[in-house]
Parts: structure tokens; C-alpha cells; sequence
């Protein structure tokens, strides 16, 4: 699944919802079907809002898109930086990560495991739950 439909889908996997609530919860039905049934849920302005976000409401992050209460959509805080988490307004609060060409010449699965889960877990810390990677492409 790729393009707007893979958006949609790990905006399901970050909303806390449950499937009673919305039955795009239901973790049971195949994918493509739960996007469908959020996808028709959706108003226009509601699907255009998940399209643009609003960086200003919330400045420490890349982009911000928010929650949407009544669908179970949780907010979108996004956080890019190719060697780690970007934050201008905490200077010397982030990880130095090594280059991912690094890591790829290691041809280590685990290292490079090691190393998403890491980096994830700081982006998580930090607030932010997308992870914008330039340039990050490892496939374990």
C-alpha cells in the first residue's frame, strides 16, 4: 500500500482508539478496508486539514497536524533531522547519530535495528510520533 492510503493507515496505528469506538480500530479487517471505512468518514475539510497541517500551532516541530476527537486521530507531531532528532529551541539536548551509510557499511541487520530503535525511542521521548528521515532507507 503506498500514497494516501498508506498515510491514512499509520494514522490508525497511532490512534489510541478502539475498534468499538471506530471501526477502523478493527485490527481483524484487512487494511485497504479499514482506510475505506475511515476514508468515508471523513469529511472534505477533515481530509484536506491531514494534507497541510499547521507548523506554526505548534513551532518545536518540522510540521504538526492536529488530532481529530471525533474520528480517533490522534495529532501528527512530526520531527525530521537525517542524523537525529532537529530541535532549535534545546540546543545540545539531541543525539549526534552516525550516517546511515555508516550504519549500512556495518551490513549488520542487528546494528542497524539497534540503531531505528534507538533514534525511535528519542523521537518518542522528545514528543514527536512521525519521523521524517531524508535519506534514511534501511530495511531490516
Amino acid at each position: 500500500m503506498t500514497g494516501p492510503r498508506a498515510a491514512v493507515a499509520s494514522l490508525l496505528l497511532l490512534s489510541g482508539a478502539s475498534a468499538q469506538d471506530f471501526p477502523w480500530q478493527n485490527a481483524s479487517l484487512p487494511p485497504v478496508e479499514r482506510v475505506s471505512l475511515l476514508l468515508d468518514a471523513m469529511t472534505l475539510d477533515e481530509k484536506l486539514t491531514l494534507l497541510h497541517g499547521n507548523s506554526s500551532a505548534n513551532p518545536i516541530y518540522t510540521g504538526f497536524i492536529p488530532g481529530n476527537a471525533r474520528l480517533g486521530i490522534p495529532p501528527i507531531v512530526m520531527n525530521d533531522g537525517p542524523q537525529g532528532y532537529r530541535d532549535s529551541s534545546n540546543w545540545g539536548f539531541t543525539t549526534a547519530w552516525p550516517s546511515t551509510l555508516a550504519i549500512g557499511a556495518t551490513w549488520s541487520k542487528d546494528l542497524a535495528r539497534q540503531y531505528g530503535d534507538a533514534m525511535g525511542a528519542e523521537y518518542v521521548t522528545k514528543g514527536a510520533n512521525v519521523q521524517l528521515g531524508p535519506g534514511e532507507r534501511i530495511d531490516v
